[in-house]
């Protein structure tokens, strides 16, 4: 008879559908969060990590609309910085008309009746100073460098003057230079300013056919020691609020390409990545983690490129504005009922699939909770959990379900992590044994230590329990193990095929190893998991299993 060991979990329901993605589990909501509306809907949000700022828009008439600027420390109450500011230079999503870093915030302060002067203020000291009296608009802040375009009305440049983009110290509060120009035409369009240490970025848009046709956008860079502006990439033709703005994090530019593709690319080197398609818009990026509005679906994403990983961070999002990461923070606007809205910001950590959740998040109900770890299980992993040997053969949850690309896959899947394996979702096989598969943890971990497995030595074909798919054979301290586990597919006993869905054919002789802990132990690799042979340990427990998703979690840098 298979072992079954069955825990009662929480809210247990085996059997239920796969909930990722339809369902995802994220952190519960927060005090901290800034509830809004109905009378302002939301234009864009920043963030440095202590400070968050945002713009509402109001319409208090049919033909008039402004746009407040508001600021609160995380966790705090919001102030309003002045009266009704110019929507024009708050609303448009490649033109916010405010910037926030390192607790200075500089904004446009843009009444109806004045020219739109360009204002820093240091939010802990209160220090207000005038970065520039003349027409500013799109700013950017990193430190204590401020940039912006003068001569620019919304939607691009007047004609007359060209349109320049300035650069001014807040330190040494040295006469603003400029850096680029463009113009004189209004056929040219800019917007999506970010700015870092070293480099700034925008997008520069002209209509190819007339102003009846959709403008045509590129993505340019240019390092602040100066230089001529370098064209990185074309993002297509398309109206203003169907183009993603970049962002820019240290050397690294994060856009979207016109194949909705993630490119993370390094300014200095030139080296770069390609993601996706992930469809997303409203990219922010801090340096390690992307984030973005779904452009099929109200979410927000979150992706981590060295584990290639994309999860679910909020499913009731505004759709119309991006969010934005600074200072290990993340920030947005979360939707609710009767036009009701919040700013919300979390701690990256907290967003990650290995974060913890909380035992009474309203999110997690109906599913299995672990209090060890702080995580949950539902769904069909559950109900695989439940019927293939449970806490002895797989440990406990150490993530949430995420969507992944394992090493060498060419497709994603969603997955979850326990201590010794990865579940892995595959709806092509739905209703069969095989709609849930096993990450290949065992042959990935030796990859992962520079190990081939087809080079290690092979055993004598005519050794007992020898397998010619891999030409190895299952040592006799490891054999009444792997012939007593396999999965559940009704077949009488355990029989070969079960076992050897649970754990894959041996990749390796047995062989004495140093582990992870500081033991040297009889270890024998298989596809999906390592055997380790413990003789001082009582007899049920004698052969136990090497923690290889406990290893890999921590290899993503997540806990």
């Amino acid at each position: 008879m298979k072992p079954t060991i069955r825990i009662a979990l929480t809210g247990l329901a085996c059997g239920l559908a796969l909930l990722l993605p339809l369902v995802p589990v994220r952190a519960a909501p927060a005090a901290a969060d800034i509830a809004r509306g109905p009378a302002g809907q939301p234009g864009q949000v920043r963030t440095d990590g202590t400070f968050v700022a945002w713009s509402e828009v109001t319409q208090p008439s049919r033909f008039s609309r402004f746009a407040q600027l508001y600021v609160a420390p995380l966790g705090g109450s919001p102030t309003q910085l002045g009266g009704d500011l110019n929507y024009s230079d708050y609303a448009g999503p490649l033109a916010p008309g405010f910037d926030l870093d390192s607790g200075t915030l500089v904004w446009v302060d843009s009444p109806a009746s004045a020219a739109p002067a360009l204002r820093a203020r240091n939010l802990r000291s209160g220090e207000t100073i005038t970065v520039s009296d003349e027409r500013a608009a799109m700013p950017a802040i990193a430190g204590d460098n401020v940039v912006w375009w003068a001569g620019l009305g919304w939607g691009g440049a007047q004609d007359g003057p060209p349109a320049k983009l300035m650069l001014r110290n807040l330190s040494t509060l040295a006469d603003p230079v400029a850096l680029a120009e463009i113009g004189p035409t209004r056929d040219y369009l800019i917007g999506g300013v970010r700015l870092s240490a070293r480099w700034v970025v925008w997008l520069q848009g002209a209509y190819t056919k007339g102003e009846s046709s959709p403008p045509c956008w590129d993505i340019y860079t240019l390092p602040l020691s100066g230089g001529t502006p370098r064209r990185v990439d074309s993002l297509g033709c398309d109206s203003t609020y169907a183009i993603n703005s970049p962002d820019l994090a240290g050397d690294t530019l994060a856009y979207t390409n016109q194949a909705g593709q993630l490119v993370l690319l390094n300014l200095a080197s030139g080296a770069s990545s390609t993601s996706g398609p992930q469809h997303n818009r409203g990219n922010t990026f801090d340096g390690r983690f992307a984030f973005w509005i779904g452009q099929f679906d109200p979410s927000v994403w979150g992706y981590d490129p060295r584990s290639d990983s994309a999860f679910v961070i909020d499913r009731l999002v505004r759709t119309d504005a991006a969010p934005h990461a600074g200072g290990g923070v993340l920030a947005w606007f979360s939707d609710g009922q009767a036009n009701v809205w919040s700013v919300r910001t979390r701690p990256i950590a907290e967003l990650l699939p290995a974060a913890p959740r909380a035992a009474n998040d309203p999110l997690l109900g109906g599913r299995g909770f672990f209090p060890e770890t702080g995580h949950s299980l539902g769904g069909a992993f559950q109900a695989y959990w439940n019927h293939n040997g449970g806490l002895p053969v797989f440990g406990y949850a150490l993530t949430e379900e995420f969507i992944q690309k394992a090493p060498g896959a060419t497709q994603a899947y969603g997955v979850q992590y326990f201590e010794r394996q990865r579940f892995e979702y595959h709806p092509e096989h739905a209703g069969t044994p095989y709609e849930v598969l096993l990450g290949r943890l065992g042959a990935e971990a030796l990859a992962a230590q520079g190990r081939d497995w087809q080079a290690l030595p092979k055993a004598n074909p005519a050794a007992p329990h020898y397998f010619a798919a891999t030409g190895q054979a299952i040592a006799p301290e490891f054999w009444e193990y792997w012939r007593t586990h396999g999965l559940e597919f009704g077949d009488a006993g355990v029989s070969e095929r079960e076992s050897l869905a649970l754990w894959g054919y041996p990749i390796g002789p047995a062989a004495y190893e140093p582990l992870p802990n500081g033991e040297t132990l009889l270890v024998q690799w298989f596809e999906r998991a390592r055997f380790e042979l413990h003789p001082n340990n009582p007899a049920p427990y004698k052969v136990l299993l090497g923690r290889l998703a406990a290893d890999r979690v921590d290899a993503f840098g997540w806990r």
